[in-house]
C-alpha cells in the first residue's frame, strides 16, 4: 500500500514537472503577435474590412490557459468606419485536452462589446457581407469540395458577454433601437450536460417610444447529435413603457421547454401581462401547453387557460376566465380557437376562425347566456348646456365614423339567451352579421321582446357618403311593459305592432 501511494505521487509530481515546463517553453519561444499582420490581413482580403488589434495579444496562464486580446475593432466594408468593437476579449482553453489534441474552450468573456447595425433605404443591412453565401441555383452542380476532416472535440466552459450595446437604424422607416446595459453569461456548455444561462439588457427606441428593461434566466441541457435544446425553470420578464402601454409587465415562465428544428413543446407555458392604457390599468394570465411542428408550422395550444381583470366603464372591474383550445397553421394563415367561459356571471361560448393574417378574415359563433348590459354602461353626467349660436345656425352635430369597417372582414353568429340594456329586456336574441369592403350587414336580426317578437335587418356603410340603415318588423309587443322599463312611465296599455324603415347618409 505504501509503495502503490509512492508510486502515485511520484507520477502526480511528474505531471506537474511536465504541465509547467510545457508552459515555460510556450512561454519562452511563442509570440502570438507575430501572427497579427497575417490576421488582418486574411480578414481585409474576406471581407473587405479592416481588423485593428491596437495592443499586444498577451498568453496567460493563470487561472487559466489562453489569449488576451486586449481591444479590437472591425470596420464596415471598404471603410474606416467602426462597425464592431471590444474593449477586451479573453479567450482560454483547457490544458489537458491540448495533450489528446482536443480543444476543449475553458471560456470566452468580452467586455464592452459595441454593435452599430443599419438597414439603408433600399433594405440592404451593413452586415449581408458577412452572412453566408445563397446555395448554387437550382440546376447548376455545387463545387466538388474535399470532405472536411473531423473536428476536435469541443467544449465550452462558459460564455460571457458584459456591458455589451447594440444601435439599430433603420433609414427606411425612421427607426432607432439602442440595446445598452446588455450581459449574457453562461455556465459550461457541453452536450447532454446541463448548465445555466442569464441575459439582461435595457432597450430605448424612438418611432415606436421605447423605454424597456428585459431579462432571462433558465437552465438548459443542449443535445448536440438531435439537434436539441432543453430549457429547465425558464423565467423571461419586460418591464417599462412601449408606445402608449405605460407600466407594462409581461412574465413568461415554463417548468420545461424543448426545441429542434423540427418541433417544439412545453407541458406549460405561463404568461402574466400588466399595463396601463389610456391611464387605465389592465391584467391577463394566459396558460396553456404548447406542442408545435416547425416543419409544417402548425401548432397546437391545449388545455388553455385565460383569465383577465379590466376597468368597468360604469365602475369597478371586470373579471373574465375562460378555457379551451387553439390551433395556428402560419404556412396557410389560418388560426382558430375554442373556449367556454364566463364574464362575470354571464356564461359564454365563443369558436373563431382567422384566415390572411395580412388581411383577416374572421368567422366566429359566439353564444352568450344572462347579459345585463347596464352594469358595463357608463353613468351618465349632466350634460353642458350648448354653445349659443347664430339665428338659424344648428349646433355642430356628433359624427358617426363607420372607417373601421373599411378593413373589417368577418361574418358570424351572436346567440343571447336574455339581454337587459337600458332597462329594455329581451330573450332568445339571435344576429348574423356579415362585413366586408366597407359594409356590415346583420341580417335575420330577431328576438323575443314584451310577449311579442322582433325580426330585422341593420346595415352601415362606409362609403362616401356614409348610410345606416333599419328595417324592423315588431308584432304583438305589450306596450305597457316596455314603456315602464324604457320611460319609467305606463301612460297606455295594450298590444301594437310597429313597422319601421329607417335609413340615412352623410
Amino acid at each position: 500500500m505504501k509503495k502503490t501511494l509512492k508510486y502515485l505521487l511520484i507520477a502526480v509530481a511528474a505531471l506537474l514537472v511536465l504541465v509547467l515546463a510545457v508552459i515555460g517553453f510556450v512561454a519562452a519561444t511563442f509570440n502570438p503577435n507575430d501572427y497579427k499582420p497575417e490576421l488582418v490581413k486574411l480578414v481585409k482580403e474576406q471581407t473587405g474590412r479592416t481588423l485593428a488589434i491596437p495592443g499586444d495579444i498577451r498568453l496567460t496562464f493563470f487561472p487559466r490557459i489562453g489569449a488576451d486580446l486586449g481591444q479590437l475593432s472591425l470596420s464596415e466594408p471598404r471603410s474606416e468606419q467602426v462597425f464592431a468593437a471590444a474593449r477586451q476579449m479573453q479567450v482560454s482553453v483547457a490544458l489537458l485536452p491540448l495533450f489528446s489534441r482536443q480543444v476543449v474552450v475553458d471560456r470566452v468573456h468580452v467586455d464592452g462589446l459595441t454593435l452599430k447595425l443599419v438597414r439603408d433605404r433600399q433594405g440592404h443591412y451593413n452586415f449581408d457581407d458577412l452572412l453566408p453565401k445563397e446555395a448554387a441555383a437550382p440546376g447548376t452542380a455545387a463545387p466538388k469540395t474535399e470532405k472536411p476532416a473531423a473536428m476536435p472535440a469541443l467544449d465550452v466552459g462558459g460564455i460571457a458577454l458584459t456591458k455589451a450595446s447594440i444601435d439599430y437604424r433603420d433609414e427606411a422607416a425612421h427607426r432607432h433601437v439602442a440595446v445598452s446595459n446588455l450581459s449574457f453569461s453562461t455556465g459550461p456548455i457541453a452536450d447532454g450536460k446541463k448548465s445555466e444561462l442569464d441575459f439582461r439588457a435595457e432597450v430605448a427606441g424612438e418611432n415606436p417610444q421605447l423605454a424597456l428593461k428585459l431579462a432571462v434566466a433558465s437552465g438548459f441541457t443542449p443535445d448536440l447529435p438531435q439537434r436539441k435544446l432543453r430549457l429547465d425553470g425558464l423565467s423571461a420578464s419586460i418591464n417599462g413603457r412601449a408606445a402608449s402601454l405605460r407600466d407594462l409587465q409581461l412574465k413568461l415562465a415554463s417548468p420545461a421547454f424543448e426545441a429542434s428544428p423540427q418541433a417544439l413543446q412545453a407541458a406549460e407555458l405561463t404568461l402574466d401581462a400588466a399595463v396601463t392604457l389610456d391611464g387605465r390599468a389592465l391584467g391577463t394570465r394566459l396558460s396553456t401547453a404548447v406542442q408545435g411542428d416547425l416543419a409544417a408550422q402548425r401548432y397546437e395550444f391545449k388545455g388553455l387557460r385565460l383569465e383577465a381583470s379590466a376597468p368597468n366603464p360604469a365602475g369597478g372591474a371586470l373579471a373574465f376566465k375562460a378555457g379551451g383550445q387553439a390551433t395556428a397553421d402560419l404556412a396557410q394563415e389560418t388560426a382558430r380557437v375554442a373556449l367556454d367561459g364566463q364574464l362575470d356571471s354571464t356564461t359564454l361560448a365563443l369558436k373563431a376562425g382567422v384566415k390572411n393574417f395580412a388581411h383577416p378574415a374572421i368567422d366566429f359563433d359566439l353564444a352568450v347566456g344572462e347579459l345585463d348590459a347596464d352594469r358595463y354602461l357608463p353613468k351618465s353626467e349632466p350634460t353642458a348646456a350648448p354653445a349659443p349660436t347664430k339665428a338659424g345656425q344648428a349646433g355642430p352635430e356628433a359624427v358617426i365614423d363607420l372607417s373601421p369597417l373599411q378593413a373589417l372582414d368577418a361574418r358570424g353568429t351572436l346567440r343571447v339567451s336574455s339581454l337587459k340594456i337600458m332597462n329594455i329586456k329581451s330573450r332568445d336574441l339571435r344576429l348574423q352579421l356579415k362585413a366586408s369592403g366597407g359594409k356590415a350587414e346583420v341580417n335575420a336580426l330577431t328576438a323575443v321582446l314584451y310577449g311579442g317578437g322582433v325580426n330585422g335587418a341593420l346595415s352601415a356603410s362606409a362609403g362616401a357618403p356614409q348610410r345606416l340603415a333599419a328595417k324592423l318588423d315588431l308584432r304583438g309587443i305589450q306596450i305597457g311593459p316596455l314603456m315602464k322599463d324604457a320611460l319609467d312611465q305606463q301612460p297606455v296599455d295594450g298590444r301594437g305592432n310597429v313597422m319601421l324603415n329607417v335609413s340615412t347618409s352623410g
